[in-house]
C-alpha cells in the first residue's frame, strides 16, 4: 500500500460518468482523495459510499476532489451511481489493475469467505440494504488515499476513514 511521501501513481482514471482524471497531472489543480472499495453488490460498499457521501461536502470545501474505485464492472457501477445518486465520480476496476497501482493486493478466497460470513451474520442489515449478488473481487480490502498537489501521497489508511481523510485534508491546507 502506498504510504505518505511516496509519489502518486501515474494513471488515467475514467469514471463511469464525467471526465477522466489524469494522475499526477490533475493534482496541479488541487488534492484528490482516492478511495478503493470492493464491489457495489456488498452492503459494506453501500455503507462506505453513504459515509463518503456525508464527507464529500466537507472535502469539497477543502478543495479535495473525491474519486472512488470499485471492483464491479462499468454497467453495475453506472447503475449504482444512478440508483443511489452518488455525488462523486466512481471508476470501475473489475480487473483490479488500478488497485494494484496503489499497492493494494486483491482480496483472496479468505477475504471473500470473511466478507460473505460478515454479510450473512447481519441478516437485518443485509435485508435492509439489499444483499445484491456475489461477484469476483467484491470483498477486496478497502483503503483511502489523499494525493497532494505536490504529486505525492499526503495520507493513506487501510479501511474507510472519511473523517480522518477530512482531517488530513484540513491539516495539509497551506497556512494563510
Amino acid at each position: 500500500m502506498l504510504r505518505p511521501r511516496e509519489p502518486a501513481p501515474v494513471l488515467e482514471l475514467q469514471p463511469v460518468f464525467g471526465r477522466a482524471l489524469s494522475l499526477p497531472d490533475d493534482l496541479a489543480s488541487g488534492p484528490i482523495g482516492v478511495v478503493c472499495l470492493g464491489g457495489v453488490s456488498t452492503p459494506d460498499t453501500r455503507a462506505a459510499v453513504a459515509t463518503l457521501q456525508d464527507a464529500s461536502a466537507q472535502l469539497d470545501r477543502l478543495g479535495v476532489r473525491l474519486v472512488v474505485l470499485c471492483t464491479s464492472g462499468d454497467d453495475r457501477v453506472r447503475e449504482f451511481v444512478s440508483r443511489y445518486h452518488v455525488l462523486f465520480p466512481m471508476v470501475a476496476d473489475p480487473s483490479l489493475e488500478l488497485r494494484r497501482t496503489f499497492g493494494l493486493q486483491a482480496g483472496g478466497l479468505m477475504d471473500g469467505m470473511r466478507g460473505l460470513a460478515r454479510e450473512l451474520s447481519r441478516p437485518g442489515r443485509s435485508l435492509r440494504i439489499g444483499r445484491g449478488w456475489l461477484e469476483e473481487g467484491a470483498y477486496t480490502p478497502a483503503a483511502c488515499f489523499l494525493l497532494g498537489a505536490d504529486g505525492a501521497v499526503a495520507w493513506s489508511a487501510e479501511g474507510i476513514h472519511a473523517t480522518a481523510m477530512v482531517e488530513a485534508a484540513r491539516l495539509s491546507q497551506p497556512l494563510e
